[in-house]
Formats: C-alpha cells, sequence, structure tokens
C-alpha cells in the first residue's frame, strides 16, 4: 500500500476548518406486514466521505501533483494516510467524480482542496 507523500504532513498543512467528515449510511430498514420497520446493519465496514483543503508550498503541489498522477494512477489507487481529524492511520482513495481543486493564494502559497473516501 503506498503512503501519502512525507513532505505534505497532513497536520501541518491542513485548512482544520475546512474539514468535512460524512460517514455513510450504515443502516438498511426492510417493511414488515405489521408493525415497525426491521433495521439492521448494513455492512460490518462503515466508510466516510472526508474533504479538506491543504496549504501547500509550490515543492509541495509539485509532490502532490506526481502522488496522485503518477504514484495513484490519476487518484484511481487506495493508499494509507493520517486521519486529519482522529490522528490514526486510515487507508483513502479519491473520490470517483471529483478532481482536486488548486487554487493560489500568493507567489508560492497554493490550496488544494480534496474529496477523499475512507475506505478501512
Amino acid at each position: 500500500m503506498t503512503d501519502w507523500p512525507a513532505s505534505i504532513p497532513i497536520g501541518d498543512t491542513i485548512e482544520i476548518q475546512s474539514l468535512r467528515e460524512s460517514p455513510d449510511t450504515n443502516r438498511v430498514a426492510f417493511q414488515t406486514a405489521v408493525g415497525l420497520d426491521k433495521v439492521r446493519r448494513r455492512s460490518t465496514i462503515n466508510g466516510a466521505t472526508i474533504s479538506f483543503t491543504l496549504r501547500l508550498s509550490t515543492s509541495q503541489v509539485d509532490d502532490f501533483d506526481t502522488f496522485y498522477r503518477a504514484t495513484l494512477k490519476d487518484g484511481t489507487l487506495p493508499f494509507d494516510m493520517e486521519h486529519p481529524r482522529t490522528r490514526t492511520t486510515a487507508t483513502f482513495r479519491f473520490n470517483t467524480g471529483t478532481e482536486p481543486d488548486y487554487r493560489t493564494l500568493a507567489p508560492g502559497i497554493h490550496q488544494i482542496s480534496v474529496e477523499l473516501r475512507r475506505v478501512a
């Protein structure tokens, strides 16, 4: 498994107010003939969508591009990273249908917004 680049430490580069996490609905309900719906857990694996913005230098943006485009084959492969909220290692992949969003704030100061899926 590939690791998030060490040159982009999550704890130092994330804009914490940008952090959003939405756990997947992990229950399913069935209508019964009489009485309340039956509800059960869908899976023992509980994924989540997580999004945040990183504030990076130009060299860190270059490292991110290499990681995303080459190492992860345009974001299609999973990787291990420190979870920004829990600070534990988890497995993520870039969310299908989203691309990193780049902004330049000033010469040498950039933002990249990403949306990830926690898969394990």
